[in-house]
């Protein structure tokens, strides 16, 4: 008897023994009768032993014939595929299989993947049908989890104003907190769609919940929307979040229009906090001349210190951005500002091997001496990093070769160790002290770390310190 002739009964005691559900699938393909009559098969094996992926596959691709096969096979219906079904299905708008795979016991509400659940993947991708369909079906409409913590701020997210309107209508909670943009008016405002922002404001949203919403929209130079938050009663100086507060972010993202807008409805100039700790900081750090100007003819404090670089000098200093950096010390910042852990403008300069704003900055008396930062001064910044044009600069204008302070000791100990050979030679010829004990390493002659950065270096540094102590 031939295989193609034999009896379906023994057919499936073959399938039976095969050991994967992909040899089945084969001896299926290897025949049309066979594959009729071990489809059936073939979706209870799967159901038995992964779990019911067929049906995802099935929901992935539109397939309803097939997904009816796959729940026919799959009686319980309560797999963690059968959840990501029902989130594909209504993440596509795919109606007939959501409802195929409710009328078939998949919970509406089950918590599964980015979306958290059924509905805010709906909702996400404004499929009203659908979300109207779940909600019908007993989704709760203020589920909490996933990437957007309920279905409003993802709808929010989304711009889908018809199903912010109709998630709105059945009860959900316009001031629920939770998610990537914290509510559903933090979405809508960090989007800049003003009609869903102006809908959630008239429903009743609270415009300083979640620490004041406005930040994002400021940053993102959305002037109409913070002017509506503003009116329906924002906060003018709410603080939070590495913005701080919006008159910082605005100036942060450069957003000239809404920095005016702020300070016309009374922002404080000098208020702080954030990352970068004041407007003028984050304005100076990102180079924004003109918003720079504007704060300060607003009473801005040019020294105020706080934030990452510690005033708005280092901070524009550090960024390379030299007509800032021009205007501020025209301005009379303090050219030598400085603390232990940012240093000082000269050094954030030297560090960054800005030669042009290091020499502005000595125009303007900056201290060659000054200690403060991780590498202990300005010579020692540049050496760490390799910038010879800096450091012939600041050896130019007497700058200690030898000063003490910093991770490494000495800027010959820091060349040494960052493995920068020239500098290391011109160090030596200006007459760094090649025995001088300090720092991580003890001293330049003793060792130098064995990491693969410098291992290239190590022999010739060596060569080249010995030379100097007259070894060679």
């Amino acid at each position: 008897m031939s295989l193609p002739s034999l009896p379906c009964e023994l057919l499936l005691l073959i399938a039976e023994h095969l050991e994967s559900e992909g040899d089945i699938l084969a001896f299926g393909k290897a025949n049309r009768r066979f594959y009729h009559r071990l489809n059936s098969f073939l979706y209870r094996y799967n159901a038995r032993h992964s779990e019911s992926s067929a049906l995802l596959r099935a929901t992935q691709h539109g397939q309803e014939t097939a997904v009816r096969k796959a729940l026919r096979a799959d009686v319980y219906a309560r797999g963690t595929y059968h959840h990501q079904a029902l989130s594909r299905a209504s993440y596509d708008g795919n109606q007939a299989i959501v409802s195929l795979l409710l009328e078939n016991g998949v919970d509406v509400n089950a918590r599964v993947g980015v979306f958290g659940n059924a509905l805010q993947a709906a909702s996400w991708r404004g499929r009203e049908g659908t979300v109207k369909l779940l909600l019908e079906k007993g989704a709760n409409v203020n589920a909490q989890g996933g990437h957007f913590g309920n279905a409003l701020q993802a709808a929010s997210w989304g711009c889908h104003k018809d199903t912010v309107e109709l998630l709105l209508r059945s009860g959900a909670d316009i001031n629920a907190e939770g998610g990537e943009y914290g509510n559903a008016l933090q979405a809508a405002s960090w989007g800049g769609y003003t009609d869903i922002v102006e809908d959630l404001l008239k429903s009743r949203a609270d415009p300083n919940a979640h620490g004041g919403v406005y930040c994002r929209a400021a940053s993102a130079g959305h002037n109409a929307i913070v002017k509506a938050l503003i009116e329906a009663g924002a906060s003018i100086d709410a603080h939070g979040g590495i913005f701080g507060n919006a008159l910082q972010a605005a100036a942060w993202g450069g957003q000239r229009a809404v920095v005016v807008l702020l300070l016309r409805e009374g922002a404080d100039v000098n208020a702080p906090g954030g990352v970068y700790g004041s407007a003028l900081c984050k304005a100076s750090e990102g180079g924004h001349i003109a918003i720079v100007q504007l704060l300060l003819n607003e009473g801005a404090d040019i020294n105020a210190h706080g934030g990452l670089h510690g005033d708005a000098l280092r901070a524009a200093s550090a960024r390379g951005h030299e007509g800032v950096a021009k205007l501020l010390l025209e301005e009379r910042a303090d050219v030598n500002a400085q603390n232990r852990e940012c240093g000082s403008a000269i050094y954030k300069a030297s560090e960054r091997g800005n030669v042009a704003i290091v020499d502005l900055l000595l125009q303007h008396g900056a201290d060659v001496h000054t200690q403060g930062g991780l590498y202990g001064n300005s010579l020692q910044a540049a050496s760490a990093r390799g910038h010879m044009a800096v450091v012939e600069l600041l050896l130019g204008k007497r700058a200690d070769v030898n000063a003490r302070g910093g991770v490494y000791g000495s800027a010959l100990e820091t060349a040494a160790a960052e493995g920068h050979q020239a500098i290391v030679e011109l160090l030596l010829e200006k007459g760094a002290d090649v025995k001088a004990q300090a720092g991580l390493y003890g001293s330049a002659l003793e060792k130098t770390p064995p990491s693969t950065v410098t291992a290239r270096y190590v022999g010739r540094i060596a060569a080249a310190i010995s030379r100097a102590v007259g070894i060679l």
